[in-house]
């Protein structure tokens, strides 16, 4: 063989002898491909842990835990624990899973190849769990007014929980008081104050955790009467009423003459529950005789103070034949079904409101009540459940006609059948309510006592019990009715059955009512989404309140006030029924009534359809005899 032969050989050896270097360098080359460094798991799911090695030759892969333990190598689990396992989707990966994750899994885990130097690449484990919370306050704490109450609650978990602060409202609303901070402050506490709060810690990882606490705040008796004065005759039963607001209500009693008052075969004594804190203190007086007329004194106390207040029982004949011979236009003195409340509390965001007004209230309860009521809110409207006879329908006056009860003796002057005359149209006399079978009304309401209230000018007719027509008593100004009423030509009423408060709206003003006593003015032109100059207001069956303007229909919201944010069409709820509704109301008979004009439509909710034969004219129908119709058409 010559040299050129032996030379080529000799490279071509040398040639290979490079390329096997370079591919052994190559296979003794282990690399890590790009993988997450941070891995995030639930508590109680499957963890895993990427880790893709390039070029890994004969070394071997082995995962470390937090604490430095050998978990496996290769695909050999080494540990104990059955929950390790290594997952190859790909020849390249080195995947270690993990299930049923634990807090303590939580750490950096190291997937190392054993080359010299060893090679390590570290993954990081985050293991998130629910709060749990760790200080809260006791089930019940018990303060006295203004006393400061702090609410702590901490809790731990991963990520950090938040901390949320909640009040139920007394017909069960969760609303929010505050989001972040671990407590709540409650400085000067008042009877508001009092009820269930929550707190609630939460961190997006289910379940969250909460505990609930009862702030019960302690303070001394309030007394509310419903009426000032009533009037019944001889021989017959009659109930007292007042309304009783404390913490705790220790004693309650009636006393007539300085004389305590006990059940005997003369007065039966009840006491009904109305609210939280709140309850009616009844006095059923039997077979009145001349000496049962005259003051009687409703009183509570406990070991925060006393109360007390004077209703005054009429005898019903004798303050007819006052009335009838003298005509009363003061407002001080009427036998009204208006409650003459009185309070001096003066909240800062003016929404609760203070009354100066003259009443009937002696001035000794006044100063008692200002002195012992804390609160921001005026009791709820209720009903007395009972058997027991009612009292008899208050008397109703007005400035120019003849004032009297339900029913009472008309004056000889008058017909004893009554005939309408229309009003003049010549003259407009502001001083005399105008012809309601003439006119359209401006609102229309089933009221908390049942009977039906037409609304016009600055007044009000009733509709006679079973909707027999008017009364023979009305009109009344509203301002008789009414404590401070809109002064005139109001845009829709309405009475909540869930709430058993009354509304009057008129342009961006709401006024809320307790029975005929005024609680509440506010301006609603800051809430957003509220209609100005509503149309009418009704009620359905579940007790939701809706805001009538144009062919829109909104929902009420009765605390906070305002309305839902989106509005509907009318026909949408109510089919048959057009825009421009001018007035509405639901009866007790389950139909909804829509005024336009001089006519109104009836709609039947059940079957979700306006009735056959309307549009009818509404005053024949509505007002009875007085317009020309007959009993009970409605």
């Amino acid at each position: 063989m010559g040299l050129h032969s032996r030379g080529t050989i000799s490279m071509s050896v040398e040639k290979w002898m490079q390329w096997i270097c370079l591919l052994l360098l190559i296979l003794n080359r282990q690399v890590y491909s790009q993988a997450p460094r941070e891995v995030t798991a639930v508590i109680g799911t499957t963890a895993m842990l990427p880790c893709t090695v390039d070029f890994i030759g004969s070394q071997q892969v082995i995962w470390k835990d937090p604490r430095s333990t050998m978990l496996t190598i290769n695909e050999q689990r080494l540990s104990n624990d059955f929950r390790y396992s290594i997952i190859r989707p790909y020849i390249r990966e080195w995947n270690l899973q993990i299930e049923h994750v634990r807090k303590t899994d939580q750490g950096i885990y190291l997937c190392i190849i054993n080359s010299t130097p060893a090679k390590n690449y570290e993954i990081s484990l985050n293991v998130w769990f629910p709060p749990t919370l760790h200080t809260h306050p006791a089930a019940l704490l018990s303060r006295g007014l203004a006393q400061n109450v702090t609410l702590t609650c901490n809790a731990t978990g991963f990520p950090q929980p938040e901390i949320s602060w909640f009040k139920y409202s007394d017909t069960g609303e969760k609303i929010e008081l505050s989001r972040g901070p671990t407590s709540y402050y409650i400085n000067d506490v008042t009877a508001d104050d009092g009820g269930t709060y929550e707190c609630e810690a939460d961190n997006d990882v289910s379940p969250s955790d909460r505990r609930t606490t009862k702030l019960d705040v302690h303070f001394p008796p309030a007394i509310l009467l419903p009426y000032q004065k009533i009037s019944q005759s001889l021989g017959k039963d009659t109930l007292l009423e007042c309304i009783i607001t404390a913490n705790p209500l220790d004693i309650h009693y009636w006393t007539k003459d300085g004389m305590r008052l006990e059940d005997d075969a003369k007065y039966r004594i009840h006491l009904w529950d109305v609210g939280s804190n709140t309850k009616t203190l009844g006095l059923h007086i039997g077979s009145l005789e001349q000496a049962d007329y005259g003051d009687y004194s409703c009183q509570a106390q406990n070991d925060h103070g006393q109360a007390q207040d004077k209703l005054t029982l009429l005898d019903e004949l004798l303050q007819v034949a006052h009335t009838n011979e003298k005509p009363n236009t003061d407002d001080k003195d009427n036998v009204t079904t208006a409650a003459s409340y009185q309070s001096n509390y003066n909240d800062t965001s003016q929404e609760y409101e203070v009354t100066d007004s003259p009443t009937s209230m002696n001035m000794e309860a006044n100063t008692s009540i200002a002195t012992s009521t804390p609160y921001k809110k005026i009791l709820t409207e209720h009903y007395v459940k009972t058997t027991i006879p009612p009292f008899t329908t208050p008397v109703w006056t007005e400035c120019d006609t003849q004032p009297g009860g339900t029913p009472i003796p008309l004056p000889p002057s008058t017909p004893s059948t009554f005939t309408h005359t229309a009003a003049p149209t010549t003259t407009k006399n502001p001083n005399r309510p105008p012809d309601i079978c003439t006119s359209k009304f401006d609102a229309i309401m089933e009221a908390h006592d049942h009977n039906v209230y037409i609304f016009k000018g600055r007044w009000i007719w009733r509709l006679d019990g079973g909707f027999h027509g008017l009364n023979r008593t009305s009109p009344t100004l509203a301002r008789k009715v009414y404590d401070r009423p809109p002064t005139n030509n109001i845009a829709a009423a309405v009475h909540s059955t869930h709430t058993k408060f009354t509304y009057l709206f008129k342009g961006d003003k709401i006024w809320k009512y307790y029975g005929f006593q005024r609680v509440l003015k506010k301006s609603m032109s800051t809430i957003t989404g509220y209609p100005k100059n509503v149309n009418a207001a009704v009620t359905d069956a579940e007790g939701r309140i809706y805001l009538l303007q144009g062919s829109r229909y909104y929902i009420f919201d009765e605390d906070p006030l305002g309305v839902s944010t989106v509005s509907h069409n009318i026909t949408e709820r109510w089919p048959g029924i057009a825009e421009d509704v001018e007035s509405a109301v639901r009866l007790r008979n389950g139909f909804f009534y829509f005024f336009k004009g001089h006519k109104y439509r009836k709609f039947d909710d059940l079957f979700h359809r306006v009735l056959p034969g309307y549009p009818k004219h509404t005053h024949p129908v509505w007002f009875g005899p007085q317009c020309g119709g007959k009993h009970g058409q409605i």
